[in-house]
């Protein structure tokens, strides 16, 4: 094991891992407000969470992520959808960082549509819950971008706009179970589907 300029042993640094919901090694973070980046101390941080946050998402196939989902308080999210190149290729589009986003604006329609979560999966972690949930068919957010240079308003429809609500809702410390509608069979609401993993 290489040694450092100290002449003691480097520390292996923890792989950056998804907080599931019931994990209270977290303090339960799933389940609370984040707090909105603000002072300097904040800001020198997001290189490096932004960094956990697209690794973590890669990792696991998503195509949302919020910083609480990685046991951080800050209200950070980062999105990388899917887009169809051709029949065959799905590449992934450009990410989104948002820093303290908030919907300005949202249509009056709502659309209902299956959704699941990289923290809601079954003991042992080979499947993701998924379930049926209403949502806007467009919002509008304005957020801060990683260098802190500017607002951006931006609009966001269809599967996006289903992304981004779902990230955000993670911020205010709610799960996609808590719109889930229970009115009907939750059997036929709620469904597990096998969660795919990306290995090196």
């Amino acid at each position: 094991m290489p040694k450092n300029k100290a002449g003691g042993r480097r520390r292996k640094e923890t792989p950056p891992r998804i907080v599931l919901v019931g994990d209270d090694s977290c303090g339960s973070v799933l389940g609370k407000q984040a707090k909105p980046v603000q002072r300097k101390s904040d800001w020198a941080k997001l290189p490096k969470l932004v960094k956990t946050l697209l690794c973590v998402l890669r990792k696991a196939g998503g195509q949302g992520i919020s910083a609480p989902q990685t046991g951080s308080r800050l209200s950070v999210v980062v999105i990388e959808t899917r887009k169809t190149v051709s029949r065959r290729n799905v590449a992934p589009s450009r990410p989104i960082v948002m820093v303290n986003p908030v919907i300005t604006d949202r249509s009056g329609k709502m659309v209902m549509g299956e959704e699941g979560c990289l923290s809601v999966i079954d003991p042992d972690g080979t499947h993701v819950l998924r379930g049926k949930v209403e949502r806007h068919q467009w919002i509008k957010v304005t957020y801060l971008d990683l260098k802190r240079r500017q607002h951006h308003n931006r609009t966001f429809r269809g599967f996006k706009a289903r992304v981004v609500q779902h990230e955000i809702d993670h911020l205010a410390g709610k799960l996609f179970l808590d719109r889930v509608d229970w009115r009907h069979n939750a059997a036929k609401q709620l469904r597990m589907v096998k969660l795919k993993k990306k290995t090196k």
